[in-house]
């Protein structure tokens, strides 16, 4: 996963002390007065998440790097989507769906 932002650093720590001192407030409500406390905090306040970010990020290349290295030394090792088996149809065609379907075929050979 991609490391979190500043923003996303200050929210992940604040959120469950707002929810707890507001605990009928909705989400929204409570991301509205995350956001005004982020926008209203001094630079040397949000410094503390900032450096988090870079180091978060930093750890996140490096270890990009790794996994990217590891298969290219070994490319049978690289994950693959599991093949989503073809879906049957959910219900019958419809007599409108089998007469367009038949008129198609007609329209086609001429």
């Amino acid at each position: 996963k991609k490391p979190l932002n500043a923003y996303m650093e200050f929210v992940q720590r604040r959120r469950p002390m707002l929810t707890i001192k507001y605990p009928d407030t909705k989400g929204t409500e409570i991301f509205r007065i995350l956001g005004e406390e982020w926008r209203g905090m001094p630079a040397r306040e949000k410094k503390e998440y900032v450096d988090r970010e870079k180091a978060n990020r930093l750890r996140y290349e490096r270890e990009r790097r790794q996994y990217e290295a590891m298969l290219a030394e070994h490319p049978e090792e690289r994950p693959t989507s599991p093949k989503q088996p073809k879906r049957e149809r959910k219900r019958r065609a419809s007599g409108y769906n089998l007469f367009i379907q038949e008129s198609w075929k007609d329209a086609k050979k001429e």
